[in-house]
């Protein structure tokens, strides 16, 4: 106990800076990491409050924390883009290192020896459980949440765990910070409610919406938590996402702001008009850019690696969109249009790792069902590929009326272990310009990329 009281009074905030920014170009110059996770390790180990000193010693450095299920690094990649258009100095943690350790890692990177920053804003994006932790080390400029799903329930626990963390979280940030919430998540509205914060919505127009109010299997709420009744939805855009009302309290979200339609989204699929919605409200609400120099910032914008990314693999186009959760991969799904004779090929990667959550039960939540109705072949691997296997026999079953025999089945999937085989099947059974859709889930999508392109990134904790 003495030991480490020292430890965090003799050791500067300013002196960690330099070891670990020195240790970081030694293990970089030796090419033996990347180091996207451990110089900060080092210093919360040394200086716990490390994060808190270095950002102490930089009072006009505005962070902006990204947070949420699915969308952060997206919505990350986007903040940071268009305010470099507009002539603000960024950084973030781009490797998507998002615990506490890859954000003080990010934060000794972009320092100089000094620990001082040439930058205006930081913008990170951070893992959910981390939120609160971060926000008793510093009060940011703005959060932007986006949405809350299920995700990793081996590692996080339920979606209400997560809520009431940051529930409590919110309600202690000091009046200067900025909440920016999705309304048309009863999660992000109802918590919205009960802080007394300055708390702005986003979302979509009602118009824009598709007609559906049919909650699918993978939605988490759909109580009222004032009244704990169910709550009826008008229209949902995917999964507890919509137009939504409580009969019983009254309760709804009418006060969503939508920018989406007049900003021009490069990026494809519903989802990412509500990420486009939500990076635009912040960006002209904190930071007081018009509609204009948003559009000039998007029109510039390159997806992040792995999130609708496309990528030349002798000849074949091959998009890879992360998929991680039922949310997420039927939004992918979503990705794909229906045609009467489809063609489409898919790639898909499953496995248990650390960042993937090692519990793989998820994917009896998604709606394999329609995937396997709108493409013509289905490959799987990965180190759980047959546990997909397994999944996508039972939709093929499923959608026959159980009348589809083993040939039939192998038509329509071929399963294996071995990434390089699934590769040369693939080459084999298309033809130079075709489109392919992988969908990996995190750390799969880290190799896949490698063996496309010979890009070698850390698997990062998340």
């Amino acid at each position: 106990m003495n030991r480490n009281f020292s430890l965090n009074n003799l050791i500067s905030a300013t002196f960690l800076v330099f070891l670990t920014k020195a240790l970081f170009l030694i293990v970089r110059f030796l090419g033996i990491g990347h180091g996207s996770t451990w110089p900060g390790e080092i210093a919360l180990t040394l200086r716990k409050d490390f994060i808190r000193r270095v950002l102490a010693k930089n009072p006009k450095l505005q962070v902006v924390l990204v947070v949420g299920t699915n969308g952060k690094t997206t919505c990350t990649k986007l903040i940071s883009h268009i305010l470099e258009e507009n002539g603000l100095r960024t950084f973030s943690n781009k490797t998507g290192a998002n615990l506490v350790n890859g954000i003080a890692s990010a934060l000794i990177e972009n320092a100089n020896i000094f620990g001082r920053y040439k930058y205006d804003v930081a913008v990170f994006e951070v893992d959910e459980n981390m939120l609160p932790i971060l926000t008793t080390q510093f009060a940011p400029k703005a959060i932007l949440a986006l949405n809350l799903f299920r995700d990793q329930l081996d590692r996080y626990g339920e979606v209400d765990t997560i809520r009431a963390r940051w529930e409590h979280c919110f309600s202690a940030l000091l009046n200067k910070t900025t909440v920016i919430l999705n309304g048309q998540d009863p999660n992000l509205f109802f918590l919205g409610k009960k802080i007394n914060k300055k708390v702005r919505y986003f979302g979509l127009k009602d118009e824009t919406i598709a007609d559906n109010h049919i909650l699918s299997v993978e939605a988490d709420a759909t109580y009222c938590p004032i009244c704990l009744r169910p709550l009826t939805f008008s229209k949902i855009a995917y999964s507890h996402i919509g137009i939504f009302k409580c009969e019983n309290c009254g309760s709804n979200e009418n006060s969503c702001t939508d920018l989406g339609e007049e900003v021009k989204s490069p990026l494809q699929g519903v989802f990412n008009r509500y990420n486009v919605s939500a990076v635009s409200l912040l960006l002209k609400t904190v930071f007081g850019l018009s509609i204009k120099n948003i559009n000039r910032g998007l029109k510039s914008f390159e997806p992040a690696f792995g999130r609708q990314e496309t990528i030349d693999f002798q000849g074949r186009k091959i998009l890879i969109q992360l998929s991680k959760n039922p949310v997420g991969f039927n939004q992918s799904i979503g990705l794909i249009g229906k045609a009467k004779a489809p063609k489409t090929k898919v790639i898909i990667l499953l496995s248990d790792a650390t960042p993937d959550g090692h519990d793989v039960s998820w994917i009896w939540d998604v709606d394999f069902e329609e995937l396997v109705q709108r493409v013509e072949k289905i490959w799987v691997s990965g180190h759980r590929a047959y546990d997909m296997g397994i999944r996508i026999k039972y939709a093929l079953r499923e959608i026959s009326g159980g009348k589809v025999d083993d040939r039939s089945i192998k038509r329509k999937l071929s399963v294996s272990w071995d990434v390089e085989n699934i590769l040369r099947e693939v080459l084999a059974s298309s033809q130079p310009g075709d489109l392919i859709y992988a969908f990996p889930v995190y750390s799969e999508m880290l190799d896949f990329r490698k063996r496309l392109i010979g890009d070698s990134m850390e698997i990062k904790n998340r």
